[in-house]
């Protein structure tokens, strides 16, 4: 393994670990405000859950919450690495 398909690796492992860990957050935030979960298709339904607290934080704060951004970004950015990755 070459030094840039590792370094491309590891970058990607530590954003999809961000993106679980902010899903995680985000499941955890909707459910103590009383928001139904279907956990049998938790991994189906994320995007319409983040899409439900990005309207449910900006509804109660008058912003969208931090943890929408870093869901978002942690997933974009492993996608951005791995293209590069494959590219590389």
């Amino acid at each position: 393994m070459e030094i840039t398909e590792a370094v491309f690796v590891s970058l990607i492992i530590t954003f999809l670990l961000i993106y679980v860990v902010s899903s995680i957050a985000i499941i955890d935030y909707l459910n103590k405000r009383g928001v139904k979960i279907k956990w049998i298709l938790l991994r189906l339904m994320i995007i319409p859950y983040a899409d439900k607290y990005r309207k449910l934080t900006k509804q109660e704060n008058g912003k969208t919450g931090k943890l929408y951004y870093v869901w978002l970004g942690s997933v974009n950015l492993a996608l951005v690495c791995f293209i590069l990755k494959v590219i590389f």
